[in-house]
């Protein structure tokens, strides 16, 4: 599944407590040199996390107990594709692309 894919699934991701947000702005902060794993942390509220050619991680990962309202952007500067992954999300495994960025935001009122 692709990003185009995943637009679709846009009700169903904010029923669970994600809402699908179109990135068009965003403050990077983090890149697979700090979580080389692909964990996102649980402790930050404002997560941007870039992958690029030489700094990439095959799967990104949510953070596994995040705060209200956390944002979660991730952007591909890499010539691979990572996987999004999540324990709670009710789709199949999505692809980031070269080029894509999409941002996520966390609603524990609809989760």
């Amino acid at each position: 599944m692709n990003l185009k894919q995943l637009k679709r699934y846009k009700g169903m991701v904010g029923s669970l407590g994600l809402a699908f947000f179109s990135a068009t702005v965003l403050a990077g902060n983090y890149t697979p040199s700090d979580f080389p794993d692909g964990q996102l942390p649980n402790n930050d509220t404002n997560i941007t996390f870039t992958t690029y050619n030489g700094n990439w991680v095959g799967e990104i990962k949510f953070p596994t107990a995040p705060q209200d309202k956390t944002i979660v952007n991730l952007v591909s500067k890499a010539g691979f594709a990572s996987s999004i992954s999540h324990d709670s999300l009710d789709f199949e495994t999505v692809y980031l692309y070269t080029n894509d960025a999409v941002t996520f935001r966390y609603d524990a009122h609809t989760k």
